[in-house]
């Protein structure tokens, strides 16, 4: 997924965003399923949490008002919360490993 090529790690959750460092390692479809891709529910207050609500990627009652690919998009801008595999996040990652650049093609 283009998204998540290269992805980014905030240093410190109450830190920029921009103050990153590169992902140890690739995010994985089961970093995805097993939600320890570093993206998900951010509880701590702080510019990430921010960024995640103005991007309307915080949870919520209602799916957000954009399309899947959106979604993914908009992940992809922001940094990781946590190194991938190393930290469990709630609900973020499960939507983005339903995106179809995930799924394996059938055999033709």
């Amino acid at each position: 997924m283009p998204e998540f090529a290269s992805p980014r790690v905030i240093r410190r959750q109450d830190g920029p965003i921009e103050d990153t460092d590169p992902a140890s390692r690739p995010i994985t479809v089961s970093d995805l399923l097993m939600m320890t891709a570093g993206v998900g529910l951010v509880l701590a207050r702080g510019p990430l949490q921010s960024a995640l609500i103005a991007e309307g990627l915080m949870p919520g009652p209602f799916p957000p008002p954009f399309s899947h690919d959106e979604f993914v998009t908009r992940l992809g801008r922001l940094p990781l919360a946590v190194q991938p595999g190393e930290g469990w996040l709630y609900h973020t990652s499960w939507p983005a490993a339903a995106h179809p650049s995930w799924t394996p093609t059938s055999p033709r």
